[in-house]
């Protein structure tokens, strides 16, 4: 049925916005960074794991601001939807925050100061994570964090068994 059809197709790759939240084999993997650094490494130099706490922002000297950016590459799969946690205790002042997935910019992220937990459906093939949360003052190093990362997919999960 239709269920099927959007499962061949984004396998194939012909139509990678199908909904294909109803189809076999869906998984959900939550990356809790409290607990662990997941796998997950520093982008330009910019973060740092602390244990117990999550990705901390750093100062970013390239772009003189307070930059957390972290990326997972992992096999290509089909990924529905990646749900973000973090905090920020400013606002952004202008800076970029964002997700990519395969290096392709899924959307932003809110600039506002504040505890957030953003979902992004995505419904394509993808091979990498990539977040980026910064903020234009360099009076505030540190007061980005990374709490969590939720991807969820159909397929084998890369990163091992559903855990969500």
């Amino acid at each position: 049925g239709a269920t099927g059809i959007a499962q061949l197709s984004q396998g194939a790759g012909i139509d990678t916005a199908a909904d294909c939240s109803d189809c076999a084999g869906n998984w959900c993997f939550t990356f809790d960074f409290t607990s662990t650094d997941g796998g997950w490494g520093i982008v330009n130099g910019v973060g740092a794991y602390v244990p117990t706490s999550g990705w901390t922002s750093t100062f970013d000297s390239y772009h003189s601001q307070d930059s957390v950016n972290i990326d997972k590459a992992f096999t290509s799969v089909m990924i529905t939807n990646i749900t973000v946690g973090y905090t920020a205790a400013s606002n952004s002042g202008g800076a970029y925050r964002n997700i990519l997935a395969s290096g392709g910019q899924v959307g932003n992220l809110p600039t506002t100061s504040g505890t957030h937990l953003e979902v992004f459906p995505l419904n394509a093939l993808c091979s990498s994570i990539q977040i980026d949360i910064n903020t234009d003052t360099v009076s505030e190093v540190g007061s980005n964090l990374i709490t969590s990362v939720k991807v969820e997919g159909i397929g084998t999960c890369p990163f091992g068994a559903s855990n969500c």
